[in-house]
């Protein structure tokens, strides 16, 4: 049953793993638009954000959230190409949190590398957004966690398409860096890796489910 699961989520994989680079790059022109949109019970996430950065909350991660912040206030190929990778994470989590059908890590692996976008994976789930006594419409700033939200699953799911589509030497480097980052890393974000890897046999070496990583 397991066996027959696995086979079928990979051959649907990587029929919808041709998605265009065109299309992905494309996605960028969405990235701030999302984050400046608003509600009818909110003001726009960049402004709740902003606060957040103003906040004495976490100051050591405040230099990585404002670069984050001004990331997305004007993306493109070019300024994701020269961002680090870190601050890739931190701009992952809040534009997961503003529009989660964004393909924001498929556009990393577009303009970057698959291997960067596994990276960058990896390192927004040591991330989580958090709200101060004001509340989640007043600010909001990015804090280290080493559990994950299973709400903003999407973004695995991008991954795991530019992994299934890639070339045989980029999906090797790939494979190569995602074992290097499994290592010392808690059951929750081990998953994830193991997730987007789904021709690897990670999953299957566990003894409670044959999807979880060992």
């Amino acid at each position: 049953m397991h066996l027959q699961r696995r086979l079928t989520t990979i051959a649907v994989t990587r029929r919808r793993s041709v998605i265009s680079r065109r299309s992905r790059v494309a996605s960028v022109a969405r990235v701030a638009p999302s984050v400046r949109a608003s509600s009818a019970t909110q003001p726009p996430r960049g402004a709740i954000y902003e606060a957040g950065a103003k906040t004495e909350s976490e100051p050591a991660l405040r230099p990585r959230f404002r670069a984050a912040l001004a990331l997305l206030e004007q993306p493109s190929a070019e300024t994701m190409r020269a961002a680090e990778r870190e601050t890739l994470a931190v701009a992952d989590v809040l534009v997961q949190r503003a529009d989660h059908e964004l393909p924001f890590l498929g556009i990393v692996a577009s303009v970057r590398s698959v291997s960067d976008a596994v990276r960058v994976l990896a390192l927004s789930l040591g991330y989580v957004l958090t709200a101060g006594s004001g509340g989640w419409t007043t600010a909001v700033w990015v804090t280290t966690s080493s559990s994950v939200d299973l709400r903003w699953t999407e973004r695995w799911l991008t991954v795991r398409h530019a992994v299934c589509g890639a070339d045989p030497a980029a999906y090797a480097e790939a494979v190569a860096v995602a074992h290097a980052l499994r290592r010392g890393r808690v059951l929750a974000q081990r998953v994830p890796l193991a997730f987007v890897f789904p021709d690897e046999p990670w999953g299957a070496r566990h003894p409670r489910d044959p999807w979880l990583p060992p």
